[in-house]
């Protein structure tokens, strides 16, 4: 043991110049990987760049020749927005970037059970719309509620800063999915907002939270 001590001692400084040798070439190495990483994605955020500006530019264009048209797509990017509800329950299932309102619009079509969901198992697509159709079912549910105590608030006039503030940023927000992009997962934050109206309307309704001597 003594004579390895010695050993190594006596090599110690061929050993660090080694170990910092392997340690630079470690670092060129990755520092050029890196390199040719970043380079890698920025030519890619480039051409993602440049075909933004260029489809922004068709979309204006359009817009500018067609106002009536893009109006009259409004309604249906409101409907597309709040109509629907899977961002992702479906990824969640393992059925990846499926869409359930197009699987169902199969699913009830003339094509039926055989084009929906096509390569799974009939176990797979019962559990899959199952659970889609109850996490719908709970989402519309939410809508209505919210809908209610949003009426509700109007018909008794019980409106505060808060409130007023709440749905004037909601009102806003929505109206600008409707001139631009209705997609699902942009609700999100009018939606939460909105949330304590559906439970404050429950409560009025079915007095969730008061004692059973309130209720009756």
């Amino acid at each position: 043991m003594k004579k390895l001590i010695k050993f190594l001692a006596s090599k110690i400084k061929y050993i660090i110049f080694i170990y910092v040798l392997v340690q630079i070439v470690l670092i060129l190495t990755i520092n050029i990987n890196y390199r040719s990483d970043a380079l890698y994605y920025y030519k890619i955020a480039q051409e993602c760049i440049e075909g933004s500006e260029f489809y922004q530019e068709q979309a204006v264009k359009w817009i500018t020749e067609n106002p009536v048209k893009w109006i009259s797509l409004a309604p249906l990017k409101f409907l597309h927005t709040y109509g629907w509800d899977d961002i992702s329950l479906s990824s969640l299932l393992g059925f990846g970037d499926t869409n359930f309102a197009r699987e169902i619009r199969i699913l009830v079509s003339e094509r039926g059970q055989s084009d929906a969901l096509s390569d799974t198992t009939l176990t797979e697509k019962v559990l899959y719309f199952s659970v889609l159709i109850l996490s719908h079912l709970f989402y519309y549910l939410l809508l209505v509620a919210i809908t209610s105590g949003i009426y509700n608030l109007f018909k008794k006039r019980l409106f505060t800063d808060s409130t007023s503030l709440i749905l004037l940023f909601s009102l806003l927000a929505t109206l600008m999915i409707m001139v631009t992009v209705g997609t699902p997962r942009y609700k999100y934050p009018m939606f939460i907002l909105l949330l304590p109206f559906a439970a404050s309307y429950l409560d009025m309704k079915f007095g969730f939270g008061k004692p059973n001597n309130e209720k009756d």
